[in-house]
């Protein structure tokens, strides 16, 4: 018996050895039970060594990668996994804090190139006015630059007044051209006046000559009645650049339509503008071939034909802050349409602008259209938003300009807005003047005031 009852305890040893044996065998050994298990062990290692880097850490949020994808972590407040056996289970994340705005690129110094530009004057038979504006023109371009802009004088027709006042300035011009005013091609049937259509396709006439003839890169275009800043020349030569790298920039103009004494502040200050303004501005050569202009130019009406959607497709213009040109020419064709209103009020910038300094050509990198719209679209969002009848009450402006917005519903609160603060509220081809995006921006007592559609 006692026999006997030794076998049994040994068998029983032996089966309890063996089962200790094969079971810590399975666990040394590789299998997929084992990856996972050893895969949920190194993520909770990983997980609580991100924990801990994120209570050391300063900022509110630290951004960590793993396998998959990025994903944020809360520093406060700290929610530790639980654990179920070889399972993980996820606390619940609390409300991530809104991400902040992204920052602009950064700006880049760079050379200004040398370029030949044609400055060309349309007359007709305004001598005197003619006289004046050459004369402005020729004391405000640069002396050590003066190789870089060829004038040149266009006349309509043979009025001898101006055909005197060409002579007499002659030796200054690169060049003169004459159209014949009885060289004409009309629509059928004429609308409007008449004397729109002269004026459209004289500046066909000179603007094939200066494009297509002469091979000019950039025409900067002015009328007899216009007079220009000190800067002016500056202010187009520092921006063809921008112009030639952004194809969504169609001209360059040196006219604010809103640019008025007391809405005018700051003379570095640039925008971007779905409205052509005209009034001093210049034209490529590329975009005069690629939208094919020399065939496509209209026989009248040539600024509201520019302003067509078809014609600017989405492209814009760029303005100052401060007007470069204003006009004195209250005697024309317009009969001084605007001119007692709004013309005569438009601030002609006197500032020394250094538009070379590196400082200065911040304002014109951040023209480029993303750059741009990510700073516009910021502004927008974070201005203070008012109504109509709290914009008397606005405080003056500090030494940094607040941003302020009212909101409009429809084209008509909108122009009922623009009349109440007294700035142009006129549409072209649905497009207000200096709109941009939809959204019209003016100073006031300095701030900036942000007319913005609802949607």
């Amino acid at each position: 018996k006692k026999l006997h009852l030794a076998l049994i305890i040994i068998a029983f040893l032996t089966i309890l050895w063996s089962l200790f044996f094969i079971s810590h065998h399975l666990m040394d050994e590789s299998g997929p039970l084992d990856n996972i298990r050893r895969h949920l062990i190194e993520q909770e290692e990983l997980y609580e060594q991100r924990l801990h880097q994120a209570e050391k850490g300063d900022d509110d949020y630290q951004t960590f990668e793993n396998d998959h994808e990025d994903y944020e972590i809360p520093t406060q407040p700290i929610q530790r996994r639980k654990r179920r056996g070889n399972i993980i289970i996820d606390p619940p994340m609390p409300p991530q804090k809104p991400k902040k705005d992204p920052p602009l690129p950064p700006i880049v110094e760079q050379e200004i190139p040398f370029h030949r530009i044609a400055v060309v004057v349309f007359t007709y038979n305004r001598g005197e006015y003619l006289r004046r504006s050459l004369t402005n023109i020729f004391d405000n371009i640069p002396h050590k630059r003066k190789d870089h802009f060829d004038v040149f004088v266009s006349q309509d027709g043979n009025d001898q007044g101006v055909a005197n006042v060409i002579k007499t300035f002659q030796h200054r011009l690169k060049g003169s051209f004459q159209k014949d005013h009885n060289d004409m091609e009309w629509p059928k049937p004429i609308i409007g006046n008449r004397a729109y259509y002269h004026i459209s396709q004289h500046y066909r006439f000179a603007l094939r000559k200066l494009f297509d003839t002469l091979q000019y890169d950039h025409v900067i275009i002015l009328e007899e009645d216009l007079q220009v800043a000190t800067d002016f020349f500056d202010y187009f030569e520092v921006l063809i650049p921008v112009m030639e790298e952004d194809p969504s920039i169609f001209c360059v103009s040196a006219f604010n339509d809103n640019g008025f004494a007391d809405r005018a502040v700051d003379p570095t200050k640039l925008y971007r503008s779905d409205f052509f303004p005209g009034l001093g501005w210049m034209l490529s050569k590329r975009t005069w071939d690629e939208d094919q202009l020399t065939t496509k130019w209209p026989l009248g009406y040539w600024d509201d034909w520019l302003r067509l959607p078809e014609i600017r497709r989405n492209r814009v213009c760029i303005r100052p802050e401060i007007s470069r040109s204003s006009t004195f020419g209250r005697q024309g064709v317009s009969g001084g349409q605007f001119f007692d209103k709004y013309l005569a009020r438009i601030k002609l910038n006197t500032a020394a602008v250094d538009w070379f300094s590196f400082e200065s050509r911040k304002h014109i990198h951040i023209l480029e259209k993303s750059r741009y719209d990510l700073d516009f679209k910021q502004k927008i969002r974070h201005a203070k938003e008012i109504s109509i009848n709290e914009v008397k009450s606005l405080p003056a402006s500090s030494s940094t300009p607040l941003h302020y917005k009212i909101v409009y519903t429809n084209n008509n609160q909108f122009k009922q807005y623009l009349n109440q603060l007294n700035i142009m509220s006129d549409f072209k081809s649905g497009v207000a003047r200096t709109s941009y995006l939809n959204t019209i921006t003016i100073r006031e007592k300095g701030n900036y005031l942000h007319l913005v559609p609802n949607h």
